[in-house]
């Protein structure tokens, strides 16, 4: 993806808010090093349970022959999470993330 149309700049905002007032967690991190970069969200099981037992999680990975664009990422990673392409992560892997400060936190 190029550049991200003036309808889908609307969209990643309203459902980022959607995410973050539910509880959920939306972290981006730059390429580091030989690795790409990526994005991702991170929605309780529970709602609004932060530090839930588990987290349904959609990822955005940038390709190796892209720029990395955060909200671009943010945006893929948001609708694979609406449109149900998760999976289910245990909470001790998305605060081990936080805690090692791997992610840019929004």
């Amino acid at each position: 993806m190029e550049k991200m149309t003036k309808n889908q700049k609307i969209i990643r905002k309203d459902l980022l808010a959607y995410v973050l007032e539910s509880g959920g967690i939306v972290h981006t991190r730059p390429p580091q090093g030989d690795e790409n970069g990526f994005a991702f969200i991170a929605m309780p099981c529970v709602n609004n349970a932060r530090h839930a037992k588990f987290y349904d999680v959609a990822f955005a990975w940038c390709a190796d022959n892209d720029n990395f664009d955060r909200k671009i990422g943010e945006f893929i990673a948001v609708n694979r999470y609406m449109q149900g392409e998760t999976t289910k992560l245990p909470g001790y892997i998305i605060d081990n993330m936080l805690e090692m400060d791997l992610v840019d936190t929004i």
